[in-house]
């Protein structure tokens, strides 16, 4: 393995299994359970120990063993993912500007909540993209 990534690994500095977990997770809050408050059949989207393994505040743990297998990581990113985008067309007009009913210190309203979504993406797939080149690989564009 890389000196470099072994370092990152060894020192819980980040992992893609955390990052995307953690990001599966952020979809969930922002982009379901705060803007419309939890429905039934949401747990079948993403657990709650798999939010508290990735929610804010948590750290990438070097050892492999406290994560579920990265398939299931896969998967629950996927149906967060595929919720999101199929809920999303609903928010729509002067709805977005409606005050959530749990509110952030960073934002209020709906449309700043999908906002913040996707600037969080963004800013951990720039990590996702960093490990990759540590890892060697060449950057995809």
């Amino acid at each position: 393995m890389n000196e470099r990534i072994q370092f990152a690994l060894e020192e819980g500095v980040t992992h893609i299994a955390w990052q995307v977990g953690h990001i599966a997770m952020a979809q969930f809050r922002l982009c379901l359970e705060r803007l419309r408050d939890l429905q039934p059949g949401d747990r079948d989207l993403i657990s709650k120990d798999f939010i508290r393994l990735f929610s804010k505040g948590t750290v990438p743990a070097t050892d492999s063993s406290v994560y579920p297998p990265a398939a299931e990581i896969r998967a629950t990113f996927d149906r967060v993912y595929e919720a999101v985008m199929r809920e999303a067309p609903a928010y729509a007009g002067n709805d977005l500007e409606a005050p959530l009913s749990n509110p952030h210190p960073m934002f209020k309203t709906k449309l700043e909540a999908l906002l913040f979504s996707s600037k969080h993406e963004m800013l951990h797939a720039g990590q996702i993209g960093l490990l990759r080149r540590l890892l060697g690989k060449q950057p995809l564009r």
